[in-house]
């Protein structure tokens, strides 16, 4: 949900006009918000991609996951250079060599590689609405 760039999500229901007041609430306090289970589910993507379950499954070095990290959020290389204060060459080479250890050869195909469902993004899933739409 973050790395799309939406600051919440709203469940269509019955009580929808109630969580909708309370979300944008909640977004325009600088907060976010989504369904239980969307955050439930980011969060344990984001432990396993912090584990080092992951580091050692693949062999990747420490600066190898932030990466990855990084690039699973759609951050372009000169993006991912600027928060680890590295050269995009570096983050080049770092993405390279995840790509040969997880045996890919684009980004798009690295969620599959390690395992990881990020699923659609919600304006496509028939359950969640992104609250821009809901408001807008």
């Amino acid at each position: 949900m973050l790395y799309l760039g939406l600051d919440g999500l709203v469940k269509i229901s019955e009580g929808l006009e109630e969580e909708l007041v309370t979300a944008v609430n909640a977004i325009l306090a600088g907060g976010i918000w989504a369904p239980r289970r969307v955050l439930a589910e980011y969060v344990r993507q984001t432990d396993w991609l912090r584990s080092d379950q992951l580091l050692s499954r693949f062999s990747l070095t420490a600066r190898e996951s932030q990466v990855l990290q990084l690039a699973l959020r759609h951050l372009s290389n000169k993006e991912i250079a600027g928060i680890l204060g590295i050269s995009e060459r570096t983050v080049k080479f770092h993405v390279s060599n995840i790509f040969g250890k997880l045996q890919v050869d684009d980004r798009q195909s690295l969620p599959a590689a390690i395992g990881v469902t990020l699923g659609e993004p919600p304006s496509r899933n028939p359950v969640l609405v992104p609250l821009t739409h809901a408001i807008g």
